[in-house]
């Protein structure tokens, strides 16, 4: 489990990279819960979600859902 701070917004894209060099290796893959700690209900929708994840899943060539 891998956690950010949220007051050190450079810290976002450190833990990034150490994601991304992870996910290189086999059987390796990432789960984001982009709520994290404020959500205040598993039934709100999800509105807003950092690039960043998306920008990774594509370095790596992580396998899309299609």
């Amino acid at each position: 489990m891998t956690f950010f701070d949220r007051e050190d917004k450079a810290s976002l894209v450190r833990v990034i990279g150490e994601l991304a060099a992870e996910m290189k290796g086999p059987g390796r893959s990432v789960m984001v819960h982009v709520e994290g700690t404020r959500s205040l209900s598993c039934r709100t929708p999800v509105e807003k979600m950092s690039g960043a994840f998306i920008d990774m899943a594509l370095a790596v060539g992580a396998p899309s859902s299609r």
